[in-house]
């Protein structure tokens, strides 16, 4: 199903634009792929459109915004967009709830296409505590929930057995 989800914003991304649909891509595991799923599903939809897309951690979205980034508005007003990590900021001060909550209605209004990568269920309660980005998300999106498995550590696990092998080959060797 994941993959039909994924194949679907990429070849109907009209669909999606027009509908003002994003997906919203989460599992608790860090280092499940989150980002490179959502940086892959990007590139293969501007291969065939001719769109914009930016991508942005929210960690890095605050601090632009804090820092009044002449580049703020090109990815506020992106075809597409990737919010990265979202839910890993501070939800207990307004101020950063106002600040997502106008990046997440601008593009809401706009019906732009945006990729939210989580470690948050796609369930209102816990997209946001913050109804009015909770719901918002929750009526735009579109969820890929990946297996709770890091790819992160399967692959670090991988290439130290490969140059483990590789240095111990040498090693006898000699």
């Amino acid at each position: 199903m994941i993959k039909k989800i994924i194949n679907g914003a990429i070849l109907n991304f009209a669909e999606f634009e027009k509908q003002g649909r994003g997906l919203y891509i989460y599992s608790k595991t860090k280092g499940s792929g989150k980002t490179m799923l959502s940086c892959v599903i990007a590139n293969e939809i501007l291969k065939k459109n001719q769109v914009t897309c930016k991508f942005v951690s929210v960690p890095d979205y605050l601090d632009m915004y804090r820092n009044k980034d002449p580049l703020l508005d090109r990815i506020k007003d992106a075809s597409i967009l990737i919010v990265d990590d979202f839910g890993i900021q501070d939800e207990s001060k307004d101020w950063i709830n106002e600040i997502m909550y106008g990046l997440v209605d601008r593009r809401y209004k706009a019906m732009a296409m945006t990729i939210y990568t989580s470690n948050h269920d796609f369930t209102e309660k816990a997209i946001s505590k913050e109804d009015r980005i909770a719901s918002r998300i929750y009526g735009s999106c579109i969820p890929i929930q990946l297996p709770e498995v890091s790819i992160r550590t399967r692959m670090a696990d991988k290439y130290r057995q490969s140059f483990m092998q590789e240095v111990l080959a040498d090693a006898v060797s000699d």
